[in-house]
C-alpha cells in the first residue's frame, strides 16, 4: 500500500518592508530565491504575511464646528487604542530551471526529466518570486505599524509505492500434478501455501508441494498445506547462469481429486528485518537522557492561547526527531514563533506542541502555566495496553490545568497520581501499511470543581443546568483532558510517520505482514522486494582513458586507440595472490602527495610536478599570483612531530566545488593541456575565513615532499605506486565510495544518479548490489575492519547496517592475522568521525594517517606466510579539492539512441532511455555539448553522446611482495579497478557483471610482475607519535561522534559533507 511522503522544498520567514510617504505607510513584500526539485508529487504553495496597525480610538463626542471630523490621532491624546491586523495580499510565482513559469499543481516525472542533463543531473535550480503590497494605512505620533511577519513554504507530497514484489505463484491448481515456474531472485523465506479456503470445509488438504531448483533437484517437499524454504545469497547464485541469464525454479503441486474442491496455490518470499530490543532500549534511553532530561515540556500562555512548549536540550535528540520528521506535523499545526522553524528542529529552541484557546467558552479561562514534565521513564517490550511491541512511558507531571470564571477558580485538574502512562508501538494496518499505535488514558486528569463558581457559571450561561448540552463537569473534563490525551494522539496521528521511519532504515517502502517480538529481537516481516540486479547498459562503450572523437577514416566516432584489449586476464593474481586488502583514505590528490617524485634528482618517469608543469601553473595571471611550493615553506603551524602535515582549513570537494576547480585549462611550454590553478584557488579562498591560521589561497596548490610523509616515501621506494589512478567521479565522497562498493553511483527512486553526497532531504539506506553480495553468493569470504566509533560506509547499505559478523572492530585485525585468518577480500577503515581522526580528510593531520597505515602494513607483514599471498591497495576516495595538474580522461561513453518507454531494472519505470544508472537520455535534453577528451574540442556528433569523465587523480600504492618498486605501469585505473581485481582473481573465468565500469576496468594484474616474492624488504622507520590533543568537542555527551549535527533543512539547502552524513548515521547506531 503506498503512502505519501512530504518534502519541504523551501521554508523561510519573509522580511516585510515598511515604506512611508508623508503620513501613509505601505507594507511591501519582495523576495526571491532558488530551491531544488528532486521528487514528483502534488505541489503545495503556502505564503502569508501580515502586520498590525495600532491606532487611537477617540470616544464618541460632538462634531467640531465648521468642518469635517478630525482623523484619529489629530486631536490631543485621550481615549483608548485598538490594534487591527492587516493581511498583505501575496503573489507567489515558481519558475523551472529554464526560467519558465510553473503553474501546475503537480510535478510529474516528465517534469523532472525535462530538467535533467544527459548525465541525469539537474540542469539547474528552480526559483521563486514573491510580491505583495498592502493598502496604505495612516500613521502619526499615536498610530504605528508593528508586528510585521510573513512566511512561505513550498512542499511536495510524493506518492511512495511499496517495493515488495508481486507473488511468485497465485493460481488455481488442477487435479493431479501441476508445475508453476518462476524467477526466484529475492531474499528471505520462500513460502508456498494452499489457503484454508481451498478444498472442502473441515477437510485437511491432501496433496503435495515441492520446490524444484533450476537443476531439477527437489530442495523442499511436504504433504502439508504450507512449504517453506530459506533463500539466502548463495541460493540466488542458482537463479542465474554465468552470463547472468535467468534460470527458473518451479513449484510442483500435486493437487487432490476434484471432488475435494478447487485448490488455490499462493507463493511468495517473506523477508525479515531485525533490530535488537536492547539496542532500541539503549537508543531511546540515549535520546531521552537520564529520566528524560534532554526534553523540557511545560505549559505557558501565548497571547490568547494556552500552550504546551517543548525545548530539546541535546543536539542528537533534536537531530533524531528532525531526520525522522516525528514532530513536524504537530509543530506545523500548533503554530510557531518566528525563531522556531517547524521544518528544522534544533536543540535549544522552544517549540509549541499544543495550542488551544485560553477561552474555552462561556466566559471561562484556561491556564496551563504550572504544568511541567518532571521526569520520563521508558521501557521497550510488549505493550500492556496495546499488546504489540511498544515503548511504555511513565511521565511524571507536576502542576495543574486550571479553569477560572471571571477570575474565580472553577476547576483544577492534576494528572492522576502525578504520573501519566503512555504506550507507543508498531502495528500493521490494512494493505500491509506500518503505522504507529498509541495508547493514552481518555481521562488522565483528576478534576476538582468549585461548587460556588459552578453555580455562578450556570446562572450566567446555563440552560437547564447544562452548558451547550454538556454538564459543567463534562465541559471542564473535556477541556482539561484534551491537553494531554489530545496532544499525544494528534502527535502520532500521521499514518506516514512509521512508513517513513522504516523506509529510511530498510532502504525501501515495503508491504508488512507482521511486526512482533521474537526472543530478543524486534522482527519486521515483509513481502520481500526483488533484489537489485545490475545489467549491462545498451549503448555503453568503455573509454577507460581513451580519447573519443570523429573517426579519421570513416564517418562517425571512434576511440583512440581503437582496441581496449582483454581486461580480465589474471594469471599473476591467480598464481600469487589469495588475499586482497584495501584501505581507502580521504581527500588528497596525487600532486599533493606524490607530485614531488617527478622533481627527484633520479626521477622514475612519474607524471608529477615537473618544472615544466610548475612553470605553466605559475605563468597563469600576473607574476606571483599562483605559486606552487612545498608545504615546508607554508605559513601554517607545525605539529608536535615538527611536520606541517595538518592543513587547518577545509577544502571544497562537493560537486559544485569540483565543477569550479576543473572549469579552466592552461598549457605547458611543451604544449600539453593541464588543469589551470584558477578554479582551485578561487574555490579555496572563501573556505579560509577571517582567522587564516597562516593559510593562504595558494596552499591548495602546495605539495608534500618525501620526508614529510615518511611511510608514503617508504612505500614509493620499496613497492609500487600509480600515476594513472583516478577517483571514479569528479565529485565528493559518497558517489566515489559508492563506486568502490558497487561500481556505480547511487540512484534515487526514479533511476536518476545521485552525484553529490545527498539527494535533498531524502536520506535512505541503499539496497544496491555490492561486491560483498557477489562474494557471498559465490561462497567467498570477506570482512570489513572498522575503526570504532566511526562507521564504514557499508553500514549505509540496508543489508549491512547492523552487521556485526562481517563488520568487526579494527582491534581484531592483529589477532586474525596472527592465526592466518584473513579472508579473500578485506577492507580496513580509518577513524573518520572521532578523535584521533586518521583518515587524512582535511583538517586531519596526515601524520596520524601515516601512523595508521604503517600499523596496518606492519600487522599484515607480521605473518610471513599470509603476507606472501597478499595484495594491499592503499588509495584515496577523491582529491578533496587539492590541485592536480592532469585533466581527468574519459571513463564512459553512452551511444545515442531513440527515446521511449522503458523499464529500469531494479528501479521504477521512467520515460526516456535508461543509461543503466548513468542517467537518462531525454526527449528534449537541455544540455550543452560536453567536452571531448581533448579540452576545447567539441563536435556536433560528439554532443550526441553522453561522455562521462573520471575524477581527479588520487595517490595509490600497490603493496605486495610480488610488485617491483617505483612507478607502476601506466594503465588507467579507478576505484572500479579494485573491484575488477577481486572479480578477476576469484572468478574471472565467469566474468561476473557488477557494473558497466567494472566490467571494462583494468585490474592490478599488470603490477604483479616479479618472478619471486620480495620478502626481504626492510621494515619502515618508526614514526613519531602525536599527543592526543582533542581539537573538537563531541556534539553530545551521549555520543563519541564529533561530526556536527545534521538536519533535513541542511540537506535540502545544499550538499552536506559525507562525514556529517555518515556521522549522523553513526549516532543513529548508538556510537
Amino acid at each position: 500500500m503506498p503512502f505519501q511522503l512530504t518534502h519541504t522544498l523551501v521554508s523561510k520567514s519573509l522580511k516585510l518592508q515598511r515604506r512611508q510617504e508623508g503620513d501613509q505607510v505601505r507594507v511591501v513584500v519582495r523576495d526571491e530565491g532558488t530551491f531544488d526539485v528532486l521528487f514528483a508529487g502534488a505541489l503545495t504553495r503556502r505564503a502569508s504575511a501580515h502586520f498590525y496597525h495600532r491606532i487611537r480610538v477617540d470616544p464618541v463626542g460632538p462634531e467640531p464646528v465648521g468642518g469635517e471630523p478630525p482623523r484619529p490621532g489629530t486631536t490631543p491624546r485621550h481615549g483608548g487604542y485598538e490594534t487591527v491586523r492587516h493581511t498583505v495580499p501575496l503573489t507567489l510565482e515558481l519558475f523551472t530551471p529554464d526560467g519558465k513559469p510553473f503553474t501546475a499543481d503537480t510535478v510529474t516525472v516528465a517534469d523532472l526529466q525535462k530538467h535533467r542533463d544527459l548525465r541525469g543531473s539537474p540542469s539547474g535550480p528552480w526559483s521563486y518570486r514573491i510580491r505583495g503590497e498592502a493598502a496604505p494605512v495612516w500613521v502619526d505620533e499615536d498610530s504605528t505599524v508593528t508586528g510585521m511577519s510573513g512566511h512561505f513554504a513550498v512542499t511536495i507530497l510524493e506518492p511512495i509505492p511499496s517495493e515488495s514484489a508481486p507473488p511468485l505463484v497465485d493460481a488455481e491448481a488442477h487435479p493431479g500434478p501441476n508445475e508453476f515456474p518462476f524467477d526466484l531472485f529475492r531474499l528471505g523465506t520462500f513460502v508456498a501455501e494452499v489457503p484454508k479456503t481451498s478444498g472442502l470445509p473441515g477437510v485437511r488438504w491432501q496433496g503435495r508441494l515441492q520446490l524444484v531448483d533450476p537443476n531439477g533437484a527437489v530442495v523442499a517437499d511436504t504433504d502439508r498445506s504450507t512449504l517453506r524454504f530459506q533463500v539466502d545469497q548463495r541460493t540466488l547464485s542458482r537463479s542465474r547462469d554465468a552470463e547472468g541469464k535467468v534460470r527458473k525454479w518451479a513449484l510442483r503441486v500435486v493437487a487432490p481429486p476434484l471432488i475435494l474442491g478447487k485448490t488455490h496455490v499462493f507463493a511468495t518470499v517473506i523477508g525479515e528485518a531485525r533490530i535488537e530490543s536492547a539496542a532500541i532500549q539503549t537508543r531511546v534511553d540515549t535520546l531521552l537522557g537520564p529520566r528524560g532530561k534532554n526534553f523540557e515540556i511545560f505549559g505557558a500562555r501565548d497571547g490568547d492561547d494556552a500552550v504546551i512548549r517543548l525545548k530539546i536540550n541535546d543536539v542528537v535528540a533534536a537531530e533524531t526527531l528532525d531526520m525522522h520528521g516525528l514532530l513536524e506535523d504537530t509543530l506545523v499545526n500548533a503554530g510557531q514563533a518566528a525563531e522556531a522553524d517547524p521544518h528544522d528542529i534544533e536543540a535549544g529552541v522552544t517549540y509549541t506542541v499544543y495550542r488551544t484557546s485560553a477561552s474555552p467558552g462561556y466566559g471561562t479561562t484556561l491556564d496551563l502555566a504550572s504544568l511541567k514534565v518532571e521526569a520520563i521513564d521508558v521501557h521497550f517490550g510488549t505493550g500492556r495496553r496495546l499488546a504489540v511491541p511498544a515503548l511504555s512511558f511513565g511521565v511524571s507531571i507536576s502542576g495543574a490545568a486550571k479553569i477560572s470564571f471571571k477570575g474565580a477558580p472553577l476547576a483544577t485538574g492534576r494528572v492522576r497520581g502525578g504520573r501519566l502512562e503512555v504506550e507507543l508501538g508498531f502495528k500493521v494496518a490494512s494493505g500491509g501499511m506500518p503505522q504507529l499505535a498509541v495508547w493514552v488514558p481518555d481521562s488522565p486528569f483528576d478534576v476538582d470543581i468549585s461548587a460556588v463558581v459552578k453555580a455562578a457559571l450556570l446562572a450566567a450561561f446555563g440552560v437547564g443546568g447544562l452548558l451547550g448540552g454538556l454538564s459543567v463537569e463534562a465541559f471542564v473534563q473535556h477541556a482539561i483532558d484534551d491537553v494531554i490525551a489530545g496532544l499525544v494522539r494528534r502527535a502520532f496521528a500521521n499514518p506516514a510517520v512509521a512508513a517513513r521511519m522504516l523506509m529510511t532504515l530498510f532502504g525501501a517502502h515495503l508491504t508488512y505482514r507482521r511486526i512482533h517480538l521474537q526472543g530478543t529481537d524486534l522482527v519486521f516481516e515483509h513481502i520481500a522486494p526483488l533484489e537489485h540486479e545490475p545489467k549491462p547498459t545498451p549503448g555503453y562503450m568503455a573509454a577507460v582513458g581513451r580519447a573519443f572523437g570523429p573517426d579519421p577514416v570513416r564517418p562517425g566516432m571512434s576511440f583512440r586507440p581503437p582496441i581496449l584489449g582483454d581486461t580480465w586476464g589474471a594469471a599473476n593474481l591467480t598464481r600469487n595472490i589469495d588475499h586482497v586488502v584495501v584501505v581507502m583514505m580521504e581527500n588528497r590528490s596525487y600532486d599533493h602527495v606524490l607530485g614531488y617524485r617527478a622533481r627527484s634528482t633520479t626521477p622514475d618517469g612519474a607524471d608529477g610536478l615537473t618544472q615544466d608543469v610548475v612553470d605553466a601553473v605559475q605563468a597563469v595571471g600576473a607574476p606571483g599570483t599562483y605559486v606552487v611550493r612545498p608545504y615546508r615553506e607554508a605559513g601554517f603551524a607545525l605539529n608536535a612531530a615538527d611536520k606541517r602535515t595538518r592543513l587547518p582549513k577545509p577544502v571544497g570537494h562537493e560537486l559544485e566545488d569540483v565543477t569550479e576547480q576543473l572549469s579552466l585549462r592552461t598549457t605547458t611550454a611543451g604544449g600539453r593541456t593541464i588543469n589551470s590553478p584558477v578554479g582551485f584557488v578561487e574555490n579555496f579562498k572563501p573556505k579560509i575565513g577571517q582567522d587564516t591560521q597562516g593559510v593562504v589561497p595558494n596552499d591548495v596548490l602546495g605539495y608534500y615532499e618525501g620526508p614529510d610523509l615518511g611511510f608514503f616515501e617508504y612505500l614509493a621506494e620499496n613497492y609500487a605506486y600509480c600515476d594513472r589512478y583516478y577517483c571514479s567521479h569528479p565529485g565528493p565522497t559518497l558517489p566515489n565510495r559508492m563506486y568502490s562498493l558497487t561500481g556505480d553511483v547511487q540512484h534515487d527512486r526514479y533511476g536518476f544518479p545521485i552525484l553529490d553526497n545527498n539527494n535533498g532531504d531524502n536520506f535512505l539506506l541503499s539496497r544496491a548490489t555490492t561486491i560483498y553480495d557477489l562474494m557471498t553468493r559465490r561462497g567467498l569470504t570477506w570482512r570489513v575492519y572498522e575503526s570504532t566509533p566511526s562507521v564504514t560506509m557499508l553500514r549505509m547499505f540496508a543489508r549491512y547496517a547492523t552487521d556485526d559478523t562481517n563488520i568487526v572492530p579494527l582491534e581484531r585485525l592483529a589477532a586474525d592475522v596472527a592465526r592466518g585468518d584473513l579472508p579473500a577480500f578485506t577492507a580496513i577503515e580509518p577513524q573518520m568521525h572521532a578523535h584521533p581522526q586518521d583518515d587524512d580528510h582535511p583538517d586531519a593531520d596526515m601524520h596520524r594517517g601515516q601512523i595508521f597505515l604503517q600499523g596496518v602494513y606492519q600487522t599484515l607483514r607480521s605473518n610471513p606466510d599470509l603476507w606472501r599471498r597478499t595484495l594491499l591497495l592503499i588509495t584515496y576516495d577523491e582529491h578533496g579539492g587539492l590541485y592536480d595538474h592532469v585533466v581527468p580522461p574519459l571513463a564512459d561513453v553512452i551511444a545515442p539512441k531513440r527515446t521511449g518507454a522503458i523499464s529500469v531494472a531494479g528501479r521504477r519505470a521512467a520515460r526516456g532511455r535508461s543509461l543503466g544508472g548513468l542517467g537518462l537520455e531525454l526527449e528534449d535534453p537541455m544540455v550543452e555539448a560536453p567536452l571531448s577528451t581533448n579540452p576545447g574540442e567539441t563536435t556536433d556528433e560528439a554532443a550526441r553522446y553522453v561522455q562521462i569523465p573520471y575524477g581527479v587523480r588520487v595517490p595509490t600504492f600497490v603493496v605486495s611482495p610480488w610488485v617491483a618498486p617505483g612507478k607502476g605501469p601506466g594503465v588507467v585505473l579507478d576505484h572500479c579497478s579494485i573491484l575488477k581485481t577481486v572479480l578477476a582473481r576469484f572468478w574471472g573465468g565467469d566474468k561476473p557483471f557488477l557494473s558497466d565500469r567494472v566490467h571494462a576496468a583494468h585490474s592490478f594484474e599488470a603490477f604483479l610482475t616479479v618472478a619471486a616474492p620480495r620478502m626481504d624488504v626492510p621494515a619502515p622507520k618508526p614514526l613519531d607519535e602525536l599527543p592526543l590533543d582533542v581539537r573538537r568537542e563531541v556534539v553530545s555527551e551521549h555520543s563519541r561522534i564529533e561530526t556536527p549535527p545534521l538536519s533535513r533543512a541542511q540537506m535540502r539547502r545544499g550538499p552536506v559533507d559525507y562525514h556529517a552524513l555518515s556521522g549522523r548515521w553513526a549516532r543513529q547506531l548508538g556510537r
